[in-house]
């Protein structure tokens, strides 16, 4: 009430409003506060303690004179003297000491004696002096109440774990205001599964969640500069997996910090995608999605399971094709890769590619991508007929589609039933006979044992070229000039496969 009667600005505003939050049995208590039916009393004397101890730690009081001036000037010694009974004076002291100095002695002495045994300062009673002790100074500077040194004092021993450390710091009267709720029984009980330390008493009490919150934020901090370094140099995670050791320790210019930070990094989740598509229907395909997993498990991290939404985009990421929630056991990650199977939809025209898309459901930035082509969509519809039979084939297909891989299966095919027989291949233009000499030349020719020959307005090869020829690649002028007279030239009767690229 002392805060909320300072609304506004009073050596500026002429007025000022605050509002009091409360529960509706309380509302007539703070009526009669504002209505002055019912006198506001200080509450400094259960604070006296740790502002006393300030004051000295400070150097303003030095001794038990000038801290009972300095009491003289605050709100409790006012209203002690206007309202004595509601400290504990009775009226006897009050008419044996009307200035109540004696009264003011004793709670400066009893204050003086409890930080003396608490060992925040140092009591000579004899002269009335005080004198600050670095418990009592760290006390001031960090705002730690009396009472939780006391607790320190009680339960400090010379041989503490960490763990013990912290469950004594779970003790403070800092905390004495937090409490357990039953709805956060399950995230409690998952924080302190991952806590580096034992939670004494586990997260079903007070102190327990306390040790809990202490740990998760205090885990944070020693890396806080490690992280700063990352961060300001740029260190994104795919450059830190790429990194070895020692270059991660020089990056952060902490060397034994670089094997910390690789080892956290192989615990980022993470997959590595590949899939096959095969066509259905003219408007369905089939999609087959092997999932690796690329991370180290750990169970403090991961958990029993990590889940990855499996998205399947155009190439404008305006629609989602396809989603489902794919589930990962750390069993999993041990054997061989996962595979999921689904249909897609395919408009007409052709898009050039789907993308399909792992994200974690629980990590930020666990992210895998992996772009679906549709440049052969034709060869699974024609592999068949290519491959294993001798039927005529017209194929209609765009630029990219897979047409030069249909004319090698089919070429393929000649090879291994009638290795004999020669392979024509007719290109509009000389750039692309000379294009798919060089493209053969390199892939196909040498692998097979097979002998190859060009014939355009340019270079014209001689009969025994011609008869010890396996492929025959032409333009259409030059074709036609030889193949008049095919009855009398053996080269041409031996034509198995004829490829027209128009």
């Amino acid at each position: 009430m002392q805060i909320f009667g300072r609304a506004g600005r009073p050596q500026f505003d002429k007025s000022g409003e605050g509002i009091i939050i409360t529960t509706h049995d309380k509302l007539a208590y703070y009526l009669r506060l504002l209505t002055s039916q019912l006198p506001i009393e200080s509450q400094f004397i259960s604070s006296l303690k740790d502002n006393l101890n300030a004051e000295v730690a400070l150097g303003t009081v030095a001794n038990v004179k000038e801290a009972c001036a300095w009491l003289g000037y605050t709100y409790l010694f006012i209203r002690m003297k206007m309202n004595p009974l509601a400290y504990g004076i009775g009226w006897d002291e009050v008419i044996a000491d009307p200035s109540l100095s004696l009264k003011q002695r004793a709670l400066v002495t009893d204050a003086a004696c409890a930080l003396d045994k608490a060992k925040m300062m140092r009591f000579d009673e004899k002269s009335g002096n005080f004198y600050c002790t670095e418990l009592g100074r760290i006390a001031s500077h960090f705002y730690i109440h009396y009472s939780s040194v006391e607790t320190y004092n009680e339960k400090l021993r010379r041989h503490m774990n960490d763990s013990e450390v912290i469950d004594m710091v779970a003790h403070s009267s800092e905390f004495e205001n937090i409490v357990v709720r039953e709805e956060e029984q399950s995230e409690l009980e998952m924080l302190a599964r991952t806590c580096p330390l034992e939670v004494k008493g586990g997260p079903s009490n007070k102190h327990g969640k306390v040790s809990i919150l202490i740990q998760v934020i205090a885990y944070v901090s020693p890396k806080q500069k490690i992280l700063r370094k990352l961060e300001e140099r740029g260190a994104d995670l795919d450059r830190l997996q790429e990194m070895q050791d020692k270059d991660i320790g020089a990056l952060i210019r902490y060397a034994p910090g670089g094997r910390l930070v690789k080892q956290y990094v192989g615990y980022f989740p993470s997959v590595q995608l590949s899939a096959s598509v095969s066509p259905i229907t003219r408007t369905v395909l089939k999609v087959d999605l092997l999932i690796t997993p690329d991370f180290v498990w750990k169970d403090r991290f991961h958990g029993a399971a990590e889940r990855w939404w499996i998205l399947v985009e155009d190439s404008e990421n305006d629609h989602i094709y396809h989603s489902e929630l794919f589930t990962l056991t750390k069993r999993m990650t041990r054997g061989e890769p996962q595979k999921l199977s689904f249909t897609l939809p395919i408009f007409e025209p052709h898009p050039p590619q789907y993308y399909i898309r792992a994200v974690s459901d629980f990590w930020l930035h666990a992210e895998a991508l992996y772009t679906v082509s549709f440049q052969n969509l034709a060869l699974p519809e024609t592999f068949h007929v290519l491959y294993h039979t001798d039927n005529n084939v017209l194929l209609g297909a765009p630029t990219g589609s897979g047409k030069t891989i249909s004319a090698e299966l089919a070429m393929l095919h000649l090879f291994n039933t009638q290795p004999d027989m020669k392979v024509i291949y007719i290109a509009p233009l000389k750039a692309i006979v000379r294009e798919r000499m060089n493209d053969w030349r390199k892939r196909l020719v040498s692998q097979l044992g097979k002998e190859m020959v060009e014939m355009t307005g340019d270079y014209t090869p001689d009969l025994m070229a011609l008869l010890s020829a396996d492929i025959i690649i032409s333009t259409p002028e030059k074709w036609d000039g030889i193949s008049r007279n095919w009855h009398s030239r053996s080269y041409v009767t031996k034509v198995h496969y004829f490829r027209w690229d128009l």
